[in-house]
């Protein structure tokens, strides 16, 4: 008889999205007690069903970035994916009556399901709290499902949301540097031009910009301090909602180009026009790569932490 299987993040979607039934998704986590009331109702649905649809579980603490991507804020919940999209939901405990008589009679699994989240400010606890009837679900008032509470897990602000930010900078730093000390301005252009916003005798650096201590200083510092921020609304913003190293370098990427074509096109003809000296095409290859660094080094560092 065809029990719940466990999916993870690696395997969501080979497992759930390109599956070729519906597959009933029950987010539950360890220490939620209504989660364990659902269990043995999901097991006996999993054998009734058994050829019709698949029922599988996801851990919302060993899989936060799912539980992102999908909105889950109220555990059990229960969405059904249907050809690789989210076909209708119940969020808290429900009886087996109810549940069966959705699914067969199409109410869950119709495509009409939204999402919506609990009333009341996402947090870890046990306690139990009222739920909410999902559309489409068509459950009677006696049918009020029992939820627990559960945050949606984005980073925190500790030193290893600044590590991907200074990671990008060091990698964008030195091959902009590099190139420019072969083809360009110099090698310590990149950091006197970027100086120049502030000091304001740096402006009439030409096509060749000699060495300069507070110069360098400054624009070291004031790069890697971009840098940082950009990988803070990357980090909180952008990467939870990228579940895997791929994503978030492809992300990462598509996140540099953005910032190169802002920069470029808009600021720095506004605010700095005399970095514009600087190799453009090394520039954008430069953002590019500063992209794929601040991806990488956002996963191995804050998504896995």
């Amino acid at each position: 008889m065809a029990t719940p299987y466990q999916v993870s993040t690696k395997d969501f979607d080979n497992r759930v999205l390109r599956a070729a039934e519906p597959v009933v998704v029950d987010f539950w986590a360890e220490w939620c007690g209504p989660c364990h009331m659902m269990a043995p109702v999901l097991d006996q649905l999993a054998g009734e069903l058994e050829g019709r649809m698949s029922f599988a579980k996801l851990n919302v603490d060993e899989n936060p970035e799912l539980s992102v991507r999908y909105g889950v804020e109220g555990i059990p919940t229960l969405i059904v994916f249907s050809q690789g999209k989210e076909a209708g939901r119940i969020v808290g405990f429900a009886p087996k009556p109810h549940l069966l008589h959705s699914v067969e009679t199409n109410r869950l699994t119709g495509g009409q399901g939204g999402t919506r989240r609990l009333s009341h400010p996402p947090t870890r606890s046990a306690r139990p709290v009222l739920g909410r009837r999902q559309p489409g679900t068509n459950l009677s008032m006696e049918a009020f499902m029992t939820t627990t509470a559960v945050s949606v897990t984005r980073p925190s602000i500790t030193w290893r949301v600044l590590v991907p930010g200074l990671v990008a900078s060091l990698v964008l730093g030195m091959w902009q540097m590099i190139v420019e000390a072969i083809v360009g301005a110099g090698l310590w252009s990149p950091p006197i031009y970027i100086a120049a916003t502030l000091l304001r005798g740096l402006q009439g650096a030409g096509s060749t910009a000699s060495f300069d201590l507070a110069g360098v200083g400054l624009g070291l510092m004031g790069h890697m301090m971009n840098s940082v921020i950009f990988g803070l609304i990357f980090a909180f913003s952008i990467g939870p909602r990228l579940t895997s190293l791929g994503r978030q370098i492809a992300g990462g990427i598509v996140y540099g180009v953005v910032i190169f074509a802002a920069m470029w096109f808009v600021v720095l003809p506004l605010v700095n026009p005399v970095m514009l000296n600087l190799n453009a095409a090394a520039f954008f290859v430069g953002h590019m790569m500063w992209g794929a660094a601040l991806g990488s080094a956002n996963y191995l560092v804050v998504a896995r932490a």
